[in-house]
């Protein structure tokens, strides 16, 4: 026996080689006649085609430009997202996910501009002083990885975070004034202040400051192909933001904001193909990147129900695989329960253990690109690039994403992916369990969900502002020592300007039909 085994001689030589042409006679003859390649294969919302079958020989046919880098997918971060009003029970439920088992957290602090109180608005975790800040990072180990989804409060949160003792704290700031347009329909701040911004940030050392939000795309509808196109197109319009010679440090400096839908094979295909397009789009500015391009993954909200909410922990766990296995660097799920009520202790575990049974039960950390080699998802690497390349190329064509944005002609695209993701769902095409098949009657929809947060009136302390000269994040450092509140100092990184262009809006598949539901249940006898 053991000689048989140490024997040269394949296994499989007692069969003779087959081609492709063999295989699909085969193929033919299952079918009664009929061509597999309109009978079985799969055509996307993107318009693309996926044949049914791939041998050795497809995969050998890839072009060398759209083959993805070998990515080691050692150990991503489990991140844990913090649902808290307040710094000190904020810094808590931090501390508390951190014994058990994640490696860091997103914390959400959205400003809105001034509308009926004069000071503006502030909703999620309340940080507006530099003793909320301290008070926040109190306790924490310094070894945690903290992700400030703010926007453009990022200068002020950035500078409170470099006034502190915790410094060495790992963060990463979702700066994106290019998707606050897409967001609000206008301008953050003069178009000439943002390059001033962007700079500013760039000088945070250990932190990514800028970030390409392709999320809030994928949030409002996008086609996987147009996410990964404005991904790119985001991160080229910050490096033509800023002169030459800072290029390379606004490349270090920059991350991808990402979400994983529920399409296994092509959203896996589709981190793949961010990492060969992004060092494509790097290299077309003549920068060479000192390290890997860092990809911080959301489980996505798009197919998530309220009246069903049990579903969401299996979709999140499609969804983490996905996004793992494509090589994201850090993953939020959502615990299934976010979509109706404050998220319970069990279910932010439950979120957490999905981390650990990929790591410790299945070993997705222990394989350095587990998805090279496959034919198939080779082949939608390639497709999907491809695709997102061309409409890339499109939007610089344009003058770049700043002005496709101000045409509209990005949201009008997505817009329309998403009224055809909405009929899907409609006819029935794609299928949401629990809510358009396999419903249950029972399943109540909450009237409000409480995970919207608290909004309050920005503090203000009567703080005189210095000159309008220097370094924002300089000069926002020495006000927030001197007791500057962030009511104080908005004008330094947030000045909207009017509604000029086209807004996009979250898209959330089940709410027609948890609409529906609710609509005849109230005219019931």
């Amino acid at each position: 026996m053991s000689s048989d085994l140490n024997s040269k001689k394949s296994f499989f030589s007692e069969f003779s080689p087959s081609d492709k042409a063999e295989w699909e006679e085969l193929i033919k003859q299952d079918l009664n006649g009929a061509d597999y390649r309109q009978k079985l294969a799969w055509k996307t919302l993107e318009g693309i085609t996926v044949p049914p079958f791939f041998m050795k020989t497809d995969s050998d046919r890839l072009e060398p430009e759209y083959s993805p880098p070998l990515h080691k997918t050692t150990r991503w971060a489990c991140c844990e997202p913090v649902y808290d009003a307040k710094p000190e029970p904020a810094s808590q439920s931090i501390q508390i996910a951190i014994r058990g088992g994640a490696d860091a957290a997103m914390i959400s602090t959205t400003i809105e501009p001034p509308s009926q109180e004069l000071s503006g608005d502030i909703s999620g975790t309340l940080i507006q002083t530099q003793q909320d800040m301290d008070t926040l990072l109190d306790g924490m180990d310094s070894g945690t990885e903290l992700i400030f989804d703010c926007g453009m409060a990022a200068p002020a949160l950035l500078a409170m975070m470099k006034n502190t003792k915790k410094h060495p704290l790992k963060c990463y700031f979702t700066f994106d004034p290019f998707t606050y347009i897409a967001r609000q329909g206008r301008l953050p701040v003069p178009e000439e202040r943002i390059p001033k911004l962007i700079q500013s940030l760039c000088e945070a050392v250990d932190s990514h400051t800028l970030c390409a939000d392709a999320s809030f795309y994928h949030h409002s509808g996008a086609t996987i192909v147009q996410e990964l196109a404005v991904a790119l197109a985001i991160g080229s319009e910050f490096l033509a933001s800023v002169p030459e010679p800072d290029r390379s440090k606004t490349a270090e400096n920059l991350f991808v904001k990402m979400a994983s839908g529920p399409f296994f094979f092509p959203e896996m295909a589709k981190f793949r193909a961010l990492r060969l397009l992004w060092n494509r789009m790097l290299d077309a500015w003549n920068i060479t990147p000192a390290e890997p391009l860092k990809i911080f993954t959301e489980t996505s909200r798009v197919n998530k129900s309220a009246a069903d909410p049990h579903n969401n922990l299996l979709r999140t766990v499609n969804e983490s695989m996905s996004a793992i296995l494509g090589g994201t660097d850090l993953l939020m799920v959502h615990p299934w329960d976010s979509e109706i009520e404050q998220s319970s202790e069990l279910s932010k575990r439950m979120a957490r253990n999905v981390h650990h049974i990929l790591r410790e039960e299945a070993h997705f950390d222990n394989v350095d690109d587990p998805a090279a080699g496959s034919y198939y998802v080779e082949h939608l690497t390639e497709t999907l690039a491809l695709e997102a390349w061309n409409y890339f190329r499109q939007i610089e064509g344009e003058g770049g994403l700043l002005q496709a944005l101000k045409n509209g002609s990005v949201q009008n695209e997505i817009i329309k992916a998403r009224k055809e993701k909405e009929a899907a769902y409609q006819k029935y095409e794609r299928v949401l369990v629990g809510l358009n098949k396999y419903s249950n009657p029972e399943n109540k929809v909450p009237e409000k969900p409480v995970n919207s947060g608290i909004t309050t009136s920005l503090k203000q302390t009567g703080y005189s502002f210095i000159p309008d000269i220097g370094d924002e994040v300089v000069l926002l450092r020495q006000a927030f020592l001197e007791g500057a509140a962030i009511g104080d100092v908005l004008e330094r990184f947030l000045e909207p300007q009017k509604v000029l262009f086209v807004a996009l809006q979250e898209f959330k598949a089940a709410s027609p039909f948890e609409q529906a539901r609710e609509k005849t249940k109230r005219q019931d006898p």
